[in-house]
């Protein structure tokens, strides 16, 4: 069971019963369709609309927009905005470390007494050490996330991570 990964499942169960069908352009099958062509009633993507109405003859057809809807995923779509998403998560973690190395011993020291808040200090310190280097990783991610969104093609998807989820998961992402 703690290898399966209900959220990705989902998604993906999402997305094969998505009407696809509906979303592609119908002259080329590889881009979403963002035009309709009152005339010849097919979807067009930007660039086949615009051959269509460069062609001569064609100037006065009509085309009205066509709004797929986006169900990509919801990375950063630049080098700057991961940046910025990374270090709020940076932030997030460093604090979560810093309030983990500070309240580990005292619970430690209310459960189990002395014993307990060694305990709790060896944890803390745990905390200390790894939640910053997860954020750290983290930033590298949202950061190197951003710049493959901000490069990818017309019509492709945008990725939420571009370390493997199984890595993530190693890690301790939640969302893997």
């Amino acid at each position: 069971m703690q290898q399966e990964d209900g959220a990705e499942d989902a998604v993906r169960s999402f997305y094969r019963h998505l009407p696809a069908q509906d979303m592609w352009c119908d002259l080329d099958h590889q881009r979403i369709a963002t035009q309709w062509s009152v005339h010849d009633k097919i979807k067009l993507c930007d660039r086949c609309a615009f051959v269509i109405k460069e062609r001569p003859g064609n100037e006065h057809k009509k085309l009205l927009r066509y709004n797929a809807v986006d169900y990509s995923a919801r990375g950063p779509s630049s080098l700057l905005t991961g940046v910025a998403t990374g270090l709020v998560v940076f932030a997030h973690e460093l604090t979560g470390g810093m309030t983990g190395f500070l309240s580990q011993p005292a619970k430690g020291l209310m459960k189990g007494g002395i014993v307990g808040a060694v305990k709790g200090v060896v944890s803390g310190a745990y905390y200390l050490l790894v939640r910053p280097v997860h954020g750290a990783l983290l930033l590298a991610d949202h950061a190197a996330t951003g710049q493959k969104n901000a490069n990818r093609e017309e019509g492709h998807r945008k990725l939420n991570s571009v370390f493997d989820s199984h890595l993530m998961a190693a890690l301790g992402a939640e969302d893997g």
